[in-house]
């Protein structure tokens, strides 16, 4: 945690080291203030330059203790800082025209003009006007109407304060030297009897005793209020041995007044210094603290890139699997093929070519899935987005999830952009997982490029910009979601289902590209994610002749050997009295070789990618004998559902259903059907088929 450093010496409550300070600092002057009081009248040598630097002294440490009051006051915005920080103000003006008004100084009857009363009332207004200012903050302090107004108008108030107290000083100076010929004349000879006489002194006394009192019964005592009121303390101890003990200028009872007012300035400038280090050694702290933090922050952003790819690899590990469990179908098949014919050159030829195929397909998967996994941190590389969608295809295909069709819609300008080719697909992955999980019952996902010149988001400047949108057809946002998408661990997931950090992960790394993101939603109205990301190089360039839309689920590759209809249905040559068998497999490569297998084994085949155009096979084909499907298809229609629902329109129909999951991860097979785990041999789909149509189903 943090540590504060908004904390100033009028809302610190006060230690017990400040009140013992303080009491000392009390206790010493009264105990000094009685040691002298005896000998106050006692005359001294007259020293010319104690006035000018005293007054000095008493002025610089007024006027820095002013400017922290009156910084403190703007900042924590209360008004009984503000009239303490004007009561040091006026005295600080005060004292310095008091200073130059002391007859016999820098000149015979003062340096400002007037006469030999303007000192001593410019010291009255002085020591009048100061414990005004002090009682004023004691009444004020912790009170209702202690706050002051934020923003510029605690700007203006405070200036207006500090005018008001200046033409307040201004005017007490004028006034003793203008008006100095019809004041009543409080010095006579250097002799000051007549200010007791007057009630001058005695009123100095009652007003200082006055704040004294108001301070000693505040509840709230804070730092600034202990110090305070050892000010007033020592205040008391100058106004006593100098204008009612001592008796003339320059005897004993007169330079300790002084010395006893130095002491009172200098109380709370030095709390106001041993706070400010304070402030600042807590500042340095939590200085220190934050580099620390960002260091682990760094160190957790790594860690979290490398869990979030790691996350991503973990939940493609079941339709990966699948994959690589239907490529080794038709390579395993098609293998097997070649060794029971191997002198058949064309069909060899074709198995062959069949097999190589779906090698080099597994092999770009172990590509993809080694760029998600590894650790090391990759430099951003300028790469061209229609190229990178294309090659991402499969990865994306099984993020989507079997029951959603991913469809790809490239720019026809073919942008480039600046990244790290392993984030920027980290980022697409888990908006395309987004998007799934929006799909509980199927649907579309859709990834679309499109380039601007502009500003695409008011965070953005003005530039070439790619823009990569994900989008969805499912149940969309609220507006109140859509808000939050991006903060970190934000989830409308259900606990365990997500961790809140995909979509604010994906906003660090295009923050981090030089882009931004945005989302477009309604309830009911799907959601589109888009990231907005500079463009490498302009893209008003020739354009590339680039298909509009490419469903990744279907790929274009030659022709199997067998011909198909343009309702994606292959009905091969049928042999008379031979057993005809429909077959529902998406993967062409798969289609291929077990086609190339049945064949051999004696059977018809019709073909089917998907459940929709196998249900409408069923009810035209009467002559269909048996059912081997794929359990995942696209088309919201799995392998399970199938086999139910041709049960019902054919009851009584042997079926098999071939995986490349887990057994545990098909679902509930219904009663009846053959499950056959991929990869499988000729033989054990043979065998496979054998059962199921031996099974007669209840």
């Amino acid at each position: 945690m943090f540590v504060s450093t908004e904390r100033f010496i009028d809302e610190v409550y006060p230690t017990k080291i400040d009140k013992r300070l303080a009491m000392v600092a009390i206790v010493s002057a009264l105990i000094c203030l009685a040691i002298m009081v005896p000998y106050a009248r006692t005359p001294l040598a007259q020293v010319p330059a104690f006035i000018p630097s005293s007054q000095t002294a008493l002025m610089i440490m007024n006027l820095i203790t002013a400017v922290l009051l009156y910084s403190q006051a703007m900042r924590v915005g209360r008004l009984s800082v503000l009239i303490a920080a004007c009561g040091y103000l006026f005295a600080t003006l005060v004292i310095a025209a008091y200073g130059l008004s002391f007859p016999g100084v820098f000149a015979p009857s003062g340096l400002i003009g007037g006469g030999l009363q303007t000192s001593a009332w410019l010291y009255t207004a002085w020591h009048l006007g100061f414990p005004v200012a002090i009682l004023g903050y004691a009444v004020l302090a912790g009170r209702t109407h202690d706050a002051l107004p934020a923003g510029p108008r605690r700007r203006r108030i405070v200036l207006l304060a500090a005018a008001i107290t200046i033409a307040g000083a201004t005017g007490c100076v004028a006034l003793s030297t203008i008006c100095e010929p019809w004041m009543p004349v409080l010095i006579v000879d250097g002799q000051f009897g007549r200010m007791v006489t007057y009630g001058v002194s005695p009123a100095m006394l009652i007003i200082t005793g006055t704040a004294i009192a108001v301070l000693w019964h505040r509840r709230h005592v804070t730092v600034l209020d202990v110090w305070l009121n050892a000010v007033l303390w020592v205040w008391l101890c100058d106004i006593t041995p100098g204008t009612i003990v001592g008796s003339s200028r320059f005897d004993l009872g007169w330079y300790a007044g002084r010395l006893f007012g130095l002491l009172a300035a200098s109380f709370v400038l030095c709390s106001l210094l041993v706070e400010a280090n304070k402030l600042y050694a807590r500042l340095a702290d939590s200085l220190a603290l934050a580099e620390e933090r960002n260091e682990e922050l760094v160190r957790s952003r790594a860690d979290l890139a490398r869990a979030q790819r790691m996350d991503a690899v973990g939940q493609l590990t079941a339709g990966v699997a699948h994959d690589f469990n239907n490529l080794l179908t038709a390579v395993l098949g098609a293998l097997e093929m070649i060794a029971r014919r191997p002198t058949d050159a064309i069909r060899v030829a074709t198995l062959a070519d069949n097999a190589n195929r779906a090698a080099q397909r597994g092999a770009r998967l172990v590509r993809q899935l080694m760029t998600f996994s590894r650790q090391q941190s990759l430099k951003p590389e300028i790469v061209d987005v229609n190229a990178l969608l294309q090659e991402f295809g499969d990865i994306a295909r099984h993020g989507a999830g079997p029951t959603a069709q991913l469809v790809v819609q490239p720019c026809k300008d073919s942008p480039s952009i600046s990244v790290d080719t392993a984030e920027f697909q980290a980022a697409l992955l888990n908006l395309v997982g987004n998007a799934r999980d929006a799909l509980a019952r199927g649907g579309t996902v859709t990834i679309s490029v499109r380039t601007t010149a502009g500003i695409p988001a008011p965070d953005l400047p003005p530039a070439d910009y790619v823009h990569v949108c994900v989008s969805d057809d499912g149940d969309g946002m609220s507006a109140e979601t859509q808000a939050k998408a991006f903060e970190p661990f934000y989830t409308t997931k259900p606990v365990g289902a997500g961790t809140g950090l995909g979509l604010s992960q994906v906003y660090g790394f295009v923050r981090s590209a030089g882009g931004s993101a945005s989302i477009v939603s309604a309830p009911g109205a799907g959601t589109s994610v888009t990231i907005h990301l500079p463009a490498a190089v302009p893209h008003h360039r020739a354009a590339v002749a680039i298909p509009t839309a490419i469903p990744v689920a279907t790929r274009a590759l030659p022709s199997p050997p067998v011909a198909r209809a343009a309702d994606l249905m292959v009905e091969m040559t049928r042999q008379p009295g031979a057993t005809t068998i429909l077959v529902v497999e998406d993967d062409l490569f798969v289609m291929r070789t077990t086609a190339e297998i049945l064949g051999e084994l004696g059977y018809t085949v019709i073909e089917a990618t998907n459940g929709t155009t196998a249900i409408n096979l069923l009810r035209q084909e009467p002559t269909i004998d048996i059912l081997l499907s794929d359990v995942v298809m696209p088309g919201g229609m799995n392998g399970t559902e199938l086999a139910r629902a041709a049960r019902r329109i054919r009851p009584g129909l042997p079926v098999v259903l071939a995986s490349g999951y887990a057994a545990r991860t098909v679902g509930d097979v219904p009663a009846g059907v053959e499950l056959l785990a991929k990869p499988y041999h000729r033989d054990e789909l043979a065998r496979a088929l054998r059962h199921a149509r031996s099974v007669i189903p209840a």
